[in-house]
């Protein structure tokens, strides 16, 4: 039996560019926190960037990022731009709650069909084990 030589490049690789996604994801999170003049926090940033939070918390590269973030001066002039960026972070902000309040709605009406269906089998389940018990004391099986 020939032993088989594994081969992990592609894992590998694939491990690699999602771990760089993800800090390309929590830099450009940084970035429009401190343009937003947000207070950075790593729950902060976790909350805004999709990221997993043991990604945010155990990786030396985003304790980094972070903590440079966190030493900048605040910016603390208002200038148009910045305003926009304020606006453009609140209005991305405002888009995903109003994604997840959706979504939360579809799970609801789900959640209510299959709360209905449930009833109906149950009630349907309570019959048939009474036309069960009548047929059984009909012909003396129990």
């Amino acid at each position: 039996m020939k032993d088989r030589i594994r081969n992990t490049d592609g894992l590998t690789q694939h491990a690699k560019k999602r771990t760089n996604d993800a800090l390309e994801q929590v830099e450009l999170t940084l970035q429009k926190l401190y343009q937003a003049g947000e207070e950075i926090t790593k729950y902060k940033v976790f909350k805004e960037s999709n990221v997993s939070r043991n990604f945010i918390y155990t990786n030396e590269i985003v304790a980094n990022l972070v903590k440079e973030f966190q030493d900048k001066p605040p910016i603390s002039y208002p200038s148009k731009s910045n305003l926009d960026l304020k606006i453009q972070y609140l209005q991305d902000k405002l888009a995903q709650m109003e994604s997840q309040i959706k979504e939360s709605q579809k799970i609801r009406e789900e959640n209510e069909k299959l709360s209905k269906a449930y009833e109906t089998l149950k009630t349907e389940y309570t019959q048939l084990e009474k036309q069960f018990q009548i047929v059984c004391d009909s012909k003396g099986l129990i």
